[in-house]
C-alpha cells in the first residue's frame, strides 16, 4: 500500500505528447477545484496509493490531496493499514476536521496518533471505536488541542478511564455526541463532570458501564438541559429512581435505551411514554391505560 517503487517520470497518464498538444490530460484539470473535490474523493484508498506510484506527478497530486482533505475515514482499510501509510496520509495535513479510525489494530499507537491530534486543532469528529492499542494520553491530547470537538466515539475502548473523560469535559465545551459504551473503568465521578461541563451534549451512550449508579444519571438529568438521546443499556445498577429524575428534569429527552437494566420497571417508564419519549422496551400488554398508571405513581410519591 505504501510502495513507491516503479515510479516513472515520463509515463504519467494524462501527460501530453508532442503530437497531442491540443489534448487535455488528467493533470491539466484544475487540481483543487476538480480533482480534489470531484474525482479523488470517489476513489478507494487502495486505488489512491496505487495511483501515486505511477509517476512523480501522480505522487505529487495524491500528496497534495492528502494534505488538503478535511475528512479521513480509514475504517474500510483498518485491518490492512500500516503506520507508514498513515504517515503518508497525515504528515502534511494541518486542517483535518474528522477522522474515523474504527477497528484500527496493531499499527495505531500513541506515538503515531498524538502528533496528528496536536497539529489538527480543527477536529470536530473523532471515531476511535474498538481501537485497543492507544491509551488515555490520546484523550489528554484531544482535550488540550481540539477545543471545538463535537463528536467523540470510544465504544469498547477498555483503556478509557475517568481522568481522560474528565479532561475532555473540562476543555471540550462544544461536545455534542459522546459514546463510551463498554468503557468499564468509567464511573459516577466522570459522568458527573460530564453533566456539569458538557452543557451542549445531545447524545450520550454509557451502555454496559456496570459501575454507574442512580447518582450519576440523576445528576445528568438535573444539570443537562440539551440531552436528546441517552443509552444506558446493561447498566444494571440503575433503578427507577434515576429514570424518574430523567422524566422530571430532562425535558429535551426524546430517546432512552434501558434494555437489560434489571431494576428499571414500567413504574418509571410510564411517565416517559406519556411524554412521547421513545423507549426500547415495549409496555406490558395489560397496561392499556398509561394515564391511570401515571396517576397511581403520583399518589404513591405523595404518600412516601
Amino acid at each position: 500500500m505504501t510502495s513507491e517503487e516503479g515510479i516513472k517520470e515520463d509515463t504519467c497518464p494524462g501527460s501530453l505528447k508532442e503530437e497531442d498538444e491540443d489534448a487535455v490530460g488528467l493533470f491539466d484539470l484544475p487540481w483543487e477545484d476538480v480533482l480534489f473535490k470531484k474525482v479523488l474523493p470517489l476513489l478507494p484508498l487502495s486505488h489512491l496509493f496505487k495511483f501515486r506510484t505511477v509517476c512523480w506527478t501522480a505522487k505529487e497530486l495524491i500528496t497534495n490531496f492528502f494534505s488538503q482533505t478535511k475528512s479521513l475515514n480509514l475504517c474500510p482499510v483498518a485491518f490492512r493499514m500500516t503506520a507508514n501509510a498513515f504517515h503518508i496520509m497525515t504528515d502534511n495535513n494541518a486542517g483535518l476536521e474528522a477522522i474515523v479510525l474504527r477497528n484500527a489494530k496493531d499499527w495505531l499507537s500513541d506515538d503515531l496518533f498524538i502528533p496528528l491530534i496536536q497539529r489538527s486543532p480543527k477536529l470536530v469528529k473523532v471515531d476511535l471505536t474498538n481501537c485497543m492499542t492507544i491509551r488515555n494520553t490520546c484523550l489528554q491530547a484531544l482535550a488540550g488541542s481540539c477545543m471545538n470537538l463535537k463528536e467523540l466515539y470510544l465504544r469498547d475502548c477498555r483503556w478509557v478511564c475517568n481522568e481522560g473523560i474528565k479532561a475532555l469535559s473540562y476543555n471540550c465545551k462544544n461536545l455534542e455526541k459522546l459514546d463510551i459504551t463498554g468503557c468499564w473503568e468509567v464511573n459516577d465521578s466522570a459522568l458527573e463532570v460530564i453533566a456539569i461541563y458538557s452543557k451542549k451534549l445531545k447524545y450520550l451512550s454509557v451502555s454496559k458501564i456496570y459501575g454507574l449508579t442512580d447518582q450519576a444519571i440523576s445528576t445528568l438529568a438535573k444539570l443537562n438541559k440539551s440531552l436528546v438521546h441517552l443509552n444506558v443499556q446493561g447498566c444494571w445498577r440503575l433503578s427507577d429512581d434515576s429514570i424518574r429524575d430523567l422524566a422530571e428534569y430532562c425535558r429535551t429527552l426524546k430517546v432512552l435505551q434501558v434494555r437489560e437494566c434489571r431494576d428499571v420497571t414500567e413504574g418509571s417508564l410510564a411517565r416517559l411514554r406519556l411524554q412521547q419519549v421513545k423507549l426500547d422496551i415495549r409496555p406490558p400488554p395489560h397496561l392499556k391505560n398509561l394515564n391511570i398508571l401515571h396517576m397511581q405513581n403520583q399518589k404513591l410519591n405523595v404518600q412516601i
